[in-house]
């Protein structure tokens, strides 16, 4: 088996899109003495339990399939078949998926152009550019329908209008509950001193605006200034951006273990194909999470009646009141070159097992 074209697929896989840009996977090679080869996919509990999101969370399934797609992507160019076995969520390990490939790799072979392509797709959280021409939006309107099979693309509008400030309401929340608090803090990164999170330089904070995110890392600090409504001016700020930004994007679906893991492979394409088309892309999962704590009864009770509004709303504004929002994209082009995020070594998340 030629195992440093089974590393680059890895690789590769290391590169999707993850919460916070946290390691919330780890893989396996399994069994090396075989022509048909498998890599299983696993929730990282040993660095993330307890500190990013369960292993049954919506944004884990989505992250999921952005890894699933850039392995097809990878295979695809090396021409393996590739079968897929997704963990049901009543599984108790942390497998979530098992992939097989048809055959061994090639020895040797060469994947790059495929890993250059994936190696593009990154988080651009400056501000862009609010105007853009409408040779740009007709070249966004052809890669989301290209990509992606139930989403929702909104210029200026009314909608684009209505969608944000349901923006600003699930921030709102979210600034005021402890537990989604917690999971920032952990992810937060204001040193080098870890390769993967969410690092400060990657944020396009004002000036002081380091000192001040250091500063409501504490909860005690955050929940001070929320009694004199600073969860309204940090939701604010959070809007700002999406108010000065040409587009938005609406991945959406059922609701199922299986769909989101679908549309995290539509994510991560359609994602991948707008960075190398040069735009840029800015993902925002607040409404989601809010909305799927509260049917999960993890939300506080005080933020129910707001969190049942979002819901309503939200099926007004998509006009189908089954299907949920999966994923909200900004998209635009950046008026600075983004300051990218970095992942761990391979070795750190790859082992490699003979049985």
């Amino acid at each position: 088996m030629d195992i440093v074209t089974i590393k680059k697929i890895i690789q590769a896989a290391l590169l999707g899109c993850t919460p916070d840009n946290s390691t919330v996977f780890r893989y396996a090679i399994t069994p090396l003495t075989t022509n048909q080869p498998t890599i299983k996919i696993f929730y990282n509990s040993e660095k993330v339990a307890g500190k990013s999101f369960p292993k049954d969370d919506p944004a884990i399934y989505l992250a999921l399939g952005c890894t699933l797609y850039n392995i097809k992507a990878c295979c695809k160019e090396l021409s393996l078949e590739v079968s897929v076995d997704i963990a049901t969520k009543e599984n108790n390990s942390d497998l979530l998926a098992l992939i097989s490939l048809s055959k061994l790799p090639p020895a040797k072979e060469e994947i790059s152009s495929t890993i250059q392509v994936i190696k593009k797709r990154h988080t651009d959280r400056g501000a862009y550019h609010k105007k853009i021409s409408e040779k740009d939006k007709k070249a966004i309107q052809d890669i989301t329908t290209r990509s992606t099979r139930n989403s929702t693309l909104l210029f200026e509008s009314k909608d684009k209008s209505s969608l944000i400030k349901l923006i600003q309401k699930a921030s709102e929340i979210r600034f005021q509950v402890k537990e989604i608090h917690a999971l920032l803090k952990n992810s937060l990164q204001f040193d080098n001193s870890q390769p993967d999170g969410l690092h400060i330089n990657t944020l396009a904070l004002p000036p002081g605006g380091k000192y001040f995110l250091k500063f409501i890392s504490k909860w005690d600090n955050l929940a001070l200034i929320n009694k004199i409504g600073g969860y309204k001016l940090l939701a604010s700020q959070e809007t700002a951006l999406l108010k000065n930004s040409p587009c938005l994007l609406i991945l959406r679906g059922k609701g199922s273990q299986l769909d989101f893991i679908s549309s995290g492979e539509e994510l991560c394409h359609v994602w991948t194909s707008l960075n190398n088309a040069g735009y840029s892309v800015h993902p925002y999962y607040v409404i989601p999470d809010i909305l799927h704590r509260l049917d999960m009864k993890t939300l506080p009770s005080k933020h129910h009646v707001q969190a049942e509004h979002l819901l309503f709303e939200g099926a007004a504004l998509l006009e189908k009141d089954k299907e949920f929002v999966y994923m909200i994209l900004r998209i635009g082009k950046t008026k600075k070159s983004a300051i990218r995020s970095t992942r761990p070594d391979i070795e750190s998340i790859l082992s490699i097992e003979d049985h």
